[in-house]
């Protein structure tokens, strides 16, 4: 999936020769991707990378009972049993606008693009391929279709 900024804005990262460093928005937007386990029970990280304006990542979705849980009573706690991946992106996009806007005394204020981009992977062929893809997004920052140059 990809998940673009607000006009293509460069919040979260600059690249030189292909090297990412995050800005503070960018550590903000990896912690919350790399929390999304631990709201959404069904889903596994794969590869990702924050680039300055875009997010590129691939998200295994699993099933609750293959995790040998569906007998469990429910609970209440701030954790999904399961997501669909609208509802995880939501979740995490929420989040980093959230703890963003907090740093910038903002309420409301908008830094994602409407929506995202998303591809079913069906065969190991395309997951290597995107896997591939999304390591050596940052050496292709020059001529990248979301290098708006601003």
């Amino acid at each position: 999936m990809t998940i673009n900024t607000k006009n293509q804005s460069n919040i979260f990262a600059v690249v030189n020769d292909g090297i990412i460093t995050l800005s503070e928005y960018g550590k903000i937007a990896k912690q919350c991707w790399l929390d999304i386990p631990n709201h959404f029970t069904n889903v596994e990280l794969d590869v990702f990378v924050i680039m300055p304006n875009h997010i590129h990542g691939i998200l295994f979705l699993n099933e609750y009972y293959d995790k040998g849980e569906a007998c469990l009573a429910p609970t209440q706690s701030n954790v999904s049993d399961k997501g669909t991946v609208g509802n995880i992106v939501g979740s995490f996009k929420s989040a980093v606008t959230k703890r963003i806007n907090d740093i910038r005394g903002l309420s409301g204020a908008t830094i994602w693009q409407r929506n995202y981009y998303e591809h079913v992977i069906r065969h190991d062929s395309d997951l290597d391929e995107l896997r591939r893809y999304i390591t050596n997004n940052p050496k292709q920052w020059d001529n990248d279709e979301y290098n708006l140059g601003l």
